[in-house]
């Protein structure tokens, strides 16, 4: 018996930032088990130490995986087989749908990515999407949803996707996504909503993301209109506007050196124009949120900030405000903590997942012409597509280059498959591993996971708490132990997935999942 080589141990910390001095924290990052040990066991496992821990513990420890009798060898091919359900069950039959009316934008943001369609020309920037393109996508998407994908929304994106010329068409994408039961939701500068306030109602927008910079002149000096005009004001109003329709909005702000003292002013704007009011939610009004990001930028700009730096900013904002409030404030904390929230419900087993992002899970962002692109940063960028819309056929046609993104997980990233995060962190985003090495099918480890360390202890602590249960999630430790090598062959082999369900469940997978 041993120490699983995904094992991660950590510190207990309260919403105060103190940790705890009688207990610790075990994740086994192949397994998903969560569990809370006294800090001494917890000493011993780190220490390999195994043969006096008692006997009860070492059961339990055993059961959950943190402690294993299998080798390097074997627990690389549970991780081998994880990857595999997961892809089999939850990734491969997901569509993330993002449709973009154009490339254009009212706005000029100097530090916009998108910044580079500009050279295009006029012509090519501000073609809108034609009617028949609209229709062929919604044939193809309808193809795939026979096929039994699942297509879990449909989010227009851009360029700005709310531009007044663009009405039409914009109609004929929620026309059609409602025909299909897709639910909607919109990527946009806010600057235009008012023009399509009713047809965002009309067509039940679950979401609107918006950016802002900060408040006022603050915001305005880098998100201006392309003809000059300051814009803070009126997309303020226009998030009002949406709010009284029931559609809910949520504000993200990109944080660097140059306007990290703009987090505690948004903060309050946004308290005083009533958008988090409880009596606000009660008349109607949709579910409002705001969170902060690091800007996208080099690591040595001397504006640069990691997101640690933005949290440790928001938490100074607002002295006395605790840790974990706070969190819910910082885009890759959230992220990290609502992933580990649902798993501590215990009424699924842990999401899994050896893909970083959506752009391996799924997504398909098609711009106005019919390529199809797998991530933002691709867009328009010669040779990155995988793969177009077929207009006479009304169908998906994917390349090669789709199968490579779709393989571009942990499991297979060497330095990945021995790694305790590999399915906390999928191998990290591809377009910072092309940045970092020049290859976006290389592993990227980034602040990920100083990043999950902090969201783990921290939201741990609160689950345990608040329950008394020292395991905080189920594990699939236990149903792999009790699989025959019959079994695993037929779940490594197999592409039908009623048949991998259906091995899953009589080996009790499912069993008290709610």
């Amino acid at each position: 018996m041993r120490v699983s080589t995904y094992e991660i141990i950590l510190p207990l910390t309260d919403r105060s930032g103190t940790e705890s001095r009688e207990h610790a924290l075990l994740v086994n990052g192949l397994y998903g088990a969560f569990d809370v040990v006294s800090k001494e066991a917890a000493r011993q496992i780190a220490a390999h130490d195994t043969s006096s821990l008692p006997p009860s513990l070492q059961k339990r420890l055993l059961e959950r995986g943190h402690l294993t009798v299998k080798d390097e060898a074997a627990e690389l091919e549970d991780v081998l087989l994880i990857a595999r359900l997961t892809a089999k069950l939850v990734t491969n039959p997901r569509i993330v749908l993002f449709v973009m009316p154009t490339y254009d934008c009212n706005f000029r943001c100097p530090y916009c990515f998108e910044r580079k369609r500009l050279r295009h020309g006029k012509e090519w920037l501000e073609k809108s999407m034609e009617p028949a393109m609209v229709k062929s996508i919604f044939k193809a998407a309808e193809q795939e949803q026979k096929r039994g994908r699942h297509i879990e929304s449909c989010t227009l994106f851009g360029g700005e996707p709310f531009l007044k010329d663009n009405f039409a068409v914009v109609r004929e994408i929620c026309q059609r996504a409602m025909q299909l039961g897709i639910p909607l939701n919109a990527i946009t500068n806010g600057y235009e909503i008012d023009y399509f306030l009713e047809l965002i109602a009309e067509y039940k927008f679950k979401n609107l993301k918006i950016a802002v910079d900060g408040v006022g002149a603050a915001h305005d000096r880098h998100r201006r209109h392309k003809n000059g005009f300051a814009t803070y004001e009126r997309i303020m109003e226009n998030v009002v506007l949406a709010l009284e329709k029931g559609v809910g909005v949520t504000l993200r702000i990109n944080i660097n050196r140059e306007n990290v003292g703009e987090i505690k002013n948004l903060a309050e704007d946004f308290a005083a124009r009533g958008f988090m009011d409880s009596e606000n939610r009660l008349r109607g009004w949709g579910k409002f949120e705001y969170s902060f990001k690091a800007v996208e930028e080099a690591d040595t700009s001397p504006n640069h900030m990691t997101e640690e730096d933005v949290l440790k900013a928001i938490i100074a904002a607002e002295p006395g405000k605790d840790e974990l409030k706070a969190l819910e404030h910082e885009s890759m904390y959230a992220n990290a903590s609502v992933g580990l929230r649902r798993a501590m419900t215990k009424k699924m087993l842990p999401y899994l997942t050896a893909g970083h992002c959506n752009a391996i899970k799924g997504k398909a962002i098609i711009d106005p012409y019919g390529e199809i692109f797998p991530c933002a940063y691709l867009l328009d960028e010669a040779g990155e597509s995988i793969g177009y819309v077929d207009a006479e056929e009304g169908r998906f046609v994917h390349n090669f280059r789709k199968a490579k993104w779709d393989a571009r997980t942990g499991d297979v990233l060497k330095p990945c498959q021995s790694c305790p995060y590999i399915f906390f962190c999928g191998g990290g985003c591809a377009m910072r591993a092309r940045a970092a090495e020049g290859n976006p099918f290389q592993h990227y480890c980034g602040n990920i996971r100083e990043i999950w360390n902090y969201t783990a202890s921290r939201v741990s602590a609160d689950e345990w708490a608040r329950r008394g249960d020292g395991e905080l999630t189920l594990s699939y430790a236990g149903p792999l132990s009790r699989m025959t090598a019959a079994q695993r062959e037929r779940l490594r082999t197999t592409n039908s997935r009623r048949e991998i369900f259906a091995t899953l469940l009589a080996l009790g997978f499912f069993d008290g999942i709610a």
